[in-house]
């Protein structure tokens, strides 16, 4: 979709059109981030479709989840959505320990 739309702003904005979304759906970032999971052995595992597997396969617990590059910047509207709402509303997603760890862009948490 990004390459229809010209940019990944522009894609997602035409998602929610496509799909009659109600309220807002944003990027957390524009930038390109991974998501990762520290395993309680030590081991971290990069990227959002590996974790879920390796934590499977290995019967480890996950110890935390965070994105790199850490620095990420938070899209400016996310901010403003933020401090405007009375609700914000995670989910549905794969584990879900993805948005939390997506939320936390730099300025984001």
């Amino acid at each position: 979709m990004t390459g229809i739309a010209g940019s990944f702003e522009k894609a997602v904005k035409l998602m929610s059109e496509v799909l009659a979304v109600r309220g807002k759906v944003l990027p957390v970032t524009l930038d390109n981030i991974n998501l990762c999971a520290e395993l309680e052995d030590g081991r971290v595992v990069v990227g959002e479709s590996k974790i879920p597997e390796e934590v499977k396969n290995s019967k480890t617990p996950i110890k935390r989840v965070f994105i790199t590059p850490s620095d990420a910047k938070p899209y400016p509207e996310v901010l403003d959505e933020i401090e405007k709402a009375d609700v914000i509303i995670i989910g549905p997603g794969r584990p879900l320990y993805k948005h939390y760890a997506k939320s936390c862009v730099q300025g984001g948490c």
